[in-house]
């Protein structure tokens, strides 16, 4: 259980500090370490290109396929001023969507919808079975039966049978924990 508890506090934290990723050559000169500083996107992005423009982009392991995943995400976040919203805004803006909706308390689904196969799928308010992308599936060493998945827009999932059912380890308490 003290693994379980670590494993999640290390993710958790790896989640809220890789916001910006202050390792990259180009974020060199830019304040990521504070809450409050405010970055201009179009700064990052074009020390982001000119940093690839002395390099090979289509090179296996460049980083720009990442880079331009970054700036895809982020470009509808950025305020009328330009400026990228700083951890401190994030984090309030998540608090008060979270405080005025029914988002831990979801109707339930009453679509008529019914699956034609090959697997029977339950109705569930959010999400239907198979939709959407895992980064990591990691086997526990200790118990091969044991299955860790995690998603890079938010989520980690365990099963205890090999696979065949997923617990979720962490609610929408949570904003986005990618893994």
């Amino acid at each position: 259980m003290k693994k379980l508890l670590l494993l999640l506090a290390l993710i958790s934290f790896f989640g809220v500090q890789g916001q910006y990723q202050t390792s990259t050559p180009w974020m060199e000169g830019f304040d990521v370490n504070s809450k409050s500083t405010k970055i201009k996107f179009k700064d990052i992005v074009d020390a982001g290109e000119a940093y690839f423009d002395n390099i090979d982009k289509l090179a296996k392991g460049s980083g720009y396929k990442q880079f331009k995943r970054w700036e895809a995400y982020w470009q509808d976040f950025v305020g009328s001023d330009g400026m990228l919203p700083t951890s401190t805004e994030l984090w309030e803006a998540w608090l008060d969507v979270e405080s005025q909706s029914n988002f831990r308390n979801p109707l339930a689904d009453e679509s008529n919808w019914t699956s034609l196969g090959p697997v029977d799928f339950v109705n569930r308010p959010f999400s239907s079975g198979n939709i959407g992308r895992l980064n990591v599936v990691v086997q526990d060493p200790s118990n091969s039966a044991t299955l860790y998945a995690g998603a890079p827009s938010g989520g980690i999932w365990k099963s205890t049978d090999s696979g065949t059912n997923w617990t979720q380890l962490i609610d929408f308490a949570l904003p986005t924990l990618g893994v």
